[in-house]
């Protein structure tokens, strides 16, 4: 039989997110199985390769890459907590990268039995013109994907 966990959850903090937390958890608990929580990070597009331009360019992008891994860390330890209280066994994963790459890699990497994510309910025109983490993931994953509206 295959494994059924550990499960991975992207979350991003959005409530599409939190939902898609919520029924991994509610899968763990029924599975005795442990979960593993995402969150992917950039440095927003405008403010990449600043090093090459400016001098103090350097220690600014490394500075905004701290702020956001530790955003990402807080975010991931505040939602930790509350599945640990309902005593389920949480791992964390801060990962700087592309949402959909860096969740598909993570999948894999980190042996998931199960990758959840959120989708934001967009129409299907403004995922053909935008894109859509969720389908990227669906597409790309070589695991079953769970996607949670």
């Amino acid at each position: 039989m295959p494994a059924l966990s550990p499960i991975l959850v992207a979350v991003d903090g959005s409530a599409c997110s939190g939902r898609a937390v919520e029924r991994a958890a509610e899968l763990a608990e029924r599975i005795g199985g442990s979960i593993i929580l995402l969150h992917c990070h950039r440095v927003p597009a405008e403010l990449e390769g600043i090093a090459r331009h400016y001098a103090t360019g350097v220690e600014y992008e490394r500075s905004i890459r701290a702020q956001l891994e530790a955003e990402s860390r807080a975010m991931l330890h505040d939602l930790a907590a509350g599945l640990r209280a309902r005593g389920l066994d949480i791992a964390m994963e801060s990962r700087a990268g592309e949402a959909g790459p860096t969740i598909v890699a993570a999948g894999t990497e980190l042996a998931a039995a199960w990758v959840f994510v959120g989708t934001r309910g967009r129409t299907a025109v403004k995922r053909l013109l935008l894109g859509s983490v969720a389908t990227y993931v669906v597409h790309h994953a070589d695991r079953p994907v769970v996607v949670v509206p």
